[in-house]
């Protein structure tokens, strides 16, 4: 997180900017760095209630630093496949809304899916779930 915002990096118009203020030395490496760090999406699959709060927050980290930009340029050129992208395309703004109430307050929600995961007791299991959720909330 600290790399994003020293680099105050984003893609728009076209290009991928970063701030005249970061140091040349071993620029490429750390924007490489951040680009596969936020744009590391996960599969919706499985045990999808667990990821969701995951992936919804990958997906609004790669939309503020430009997927969207990104994915025009990709499709504006005519030899790239957008095969891969489509998906991206199609999302309509109640998938984006959906995707910003379900991963922004998800933390505590996903603590206890997890705890369940491991032990689905509930009644044995409840007290530590409520401090792992009170926990990640904080």
């Amino acid at each position: 997180m600290e790399e994003i915002v020293a680099l105050r990096m984003c893609f728009r118009d076209g290009q991928l900017l970063v701030t005249d203020e970061a140091p040349l030395d071993d620029i490429l490496s750390r924007v490489m760095y951040v680009v596969t760090s936020l744009w590391r999406f996960l599969p919706f699959a499985g045990s999808r209630w667990i990821n969701v709060g995951t992936a919804s927050r990958t997906f609004i980290g790669a939309l503020l630093c430009g997927l969207a930009d990104f994915v025009e340029v990709i499709v504006a050129d005519p030899t790239q496949s957008t095969f891969a992208i489509n998906g991206f395309r199609r999302l309509s703004m109640k998938g984006k809304v959906f995707v910003c109430v379900a991963g922004l307050p998800s933390f505590p929600t996903d603590t206890v899916l997890r705890g369940l995961m491991r032990d689905n007791r509930v009644l044995l299991v409840h007290a530590d779930l409520k401090v792992q959720a009170l926990g990640s909330a904080m």
